[in-house]
């Protein structure tokens, strides 16, 4: 069943009411409180860690007792104000806890359900009102993919020194994550569900003492780091280089963690993960992680039998989602996704892998440019391709980029632009379905997604 989203956007523009940041549109549910509260957590002039037009932010944090707010900043164009840099764009999307609840608690839950159906691109006409929205829950409690991927590489180490940390210390100023936010999303999917809406982070924003978030992802900005720890003492976590404590000295939730990433038996973990009790208090988490990891060891004969049955869900479930949720009478297709690899890392696979089944992407076969245009055309390359295999972030990159890059082309080129784009989608839609022997449904679904944008939403 659908619930109700609240949604705002807080930004800088000229209105009858101020000039400079302020909540700009609103729909009916969000309060003066709630109004309050978001202008005091959103952020303002210069709060993006880059200025560059692809560079966004994810942030979750609450706003009462009882509601919480799931947002994505974005640079949108130059400030109107003529102070200099861009306009910071946040679209802010509200939740009460029960219908959070039916997320999974889960911001990246949320986001993902929400990223097309409430239109979170950049707006050069700002509304003056928002409806509410309506979005269909979706997301497991405990993702056994995602796990999965926790799994790899020095991953499992990384989290451990995370929740080692996060149960430790106050707050945490991220840092050598690389901008992949991506690990937010894993460290939610290993925590209990009813102990995440703890976790407060942001990505890719500065550090502003208004906005206490739990986590604060700092990339790899020292400057930002110093500020953080000289402003609040938040103390700093180098994911690139995790201190690795032993056993003795760590509690035993991180000991859990490391434990269920090392160890063989996915499945198994997931359904402890899944199973945790749902008045569980922070405190308790030391002798869980303890129970959970002698659980885990005896359970090596029932790994094969749990991931089958697991198996069996996943193909079960599409089947009763498509009955439960028929497609909508607007004629707008519902996207909903748990979770979604990092941007940058699924575009640059993506275009590489383009490239050798459809040939140089259209950037490169357009002649007389400016090595300007050149290189904004190479970044719409990047979130086209990203757009094309499926990855729902690029599409909605793509529709914050493509406006603005448009805007900026002569009218001859710009027809150009669409028509070779054009070209370049249906024949890597055609060469993408040669290589599988049936048909997926869902590549054409992210050609017309492609197509209706770069042809609609034109200047």
């Amino acid at each position: 069943m659908a619930v109700t989203i609240q949604q705002a956007i807080f930004t800088s523009a000229q209105t009858s009411r101020l000039d400079g940041y302020q909540l700009v549109a609103a729909s009916n549910g969000v309060t003066p409180e709630d109004s309050r509260e978001l202008a005091a957590w959103c952020p303002a002039h210069d709060a993006m860690l880059r200025d560059d037009l692809a560079a966004y932010s994810v942030n979750f944090h609450p706003v009462s007792a009882t509601r919480y707010c799931v947002s994505r900043t974005i640079n949108g164009q130059t400030e109107y104000s003529g102070r200099g840099g861009r306009q910071v764009y946040t679209h802010c999307l509200l939740i009460d806890a029960p219908q959070f609840a039916q997320f999974a608690n889960n911001p990246f839950h949320l986001l993902a359900a929400a990223t097309v159906d409430a239109n979170l691109s950049w707006r050069s006409s700002l509304p003056s009102e928002l409806k509410e929205i309506k979005l269909v829950p979706a997301g497991k409690p405990v993702d056994l993919a995602l796990f999965k991927q926790s799994q790899t590489s020095r991953i499992p180490y990384l989290m451990t020194a995370w929740f080692q940390e996060a149960l430790d210390k106050p707050r945490l100023a991220l840092t050598g994550y690389g901008g992949d936010e991506s690990l937010f999303a894993q460290f939610f999917n290993l925590t209990p569900v009813n102990l995440r809406p703890l976790f407060s982070f942001s990505t890719g924003l500065r550090y502003s003492p208004r906005r206490p978030f739990r986590f604060l992802g700092l990339e790899g900005n020292h400057e930002e780091q110093r500020r953080a720890v000289r402003g609040e003492g938040l103390a700093l976590l180098d994911l690139a280089n995790p201190p690795m404590n032993g056993d003795r000295l760590r509690n035993a939730w991180a000991t859990w963690i490391l434990v269920a990433l090392r160890t063989n038996l996915p499945a198994s973990a997931v359904k402890l993960l899944s199973q945790a009790d749902p008045d569980l208090d922070i405190s308790q988490l030391d002798p869980l992680g303890q129970k959970l990891r002698l659980q885990l060891l005896s359970m090596e004969e029932d790994e094969t039998q749990i991931a089958a049955e697991m198996e069996r869900e996943e193909v079960d479930e599409p089947a009763m989602a498509a009955t439960a949720n028929p497609p909508t009478t607007d004629g707008v297709r519902k996207i909903v996704r748990s979770h979604a690899p990092h941007p940058a890392h699924s575009r640059a696979t993506s275009s590489a892998r383009l490239v050798q089944i459809a040939g140089p992407l259209p950037s490169s076969q357009i002649e007389g440019i400016s090595l300007q245009e050149q290189q904004r055309l190479a970044q719409l390359d990047e979130l086209v391709a990203g757009a094309l295999t499926g990855s729902i972030e690029s599409l909605a990159q793509l529709q914050n980029v493509w406006p603005e890059i448009a805007s900026q082309l002569p009218p001859s080129l710009r027809s150009d632009v669409q028509e070779r784009y054009l070209a370049y989608a249906v024949i890597a839609w055609k060469k993408l379905n040669d290589r599988r022997v049936n048909r997926n449904p869902q590549t054409a679904a992210s050609l017309l997604d492609v197509l209706s944008l770069i042809f609609s939403s034109a200047p």
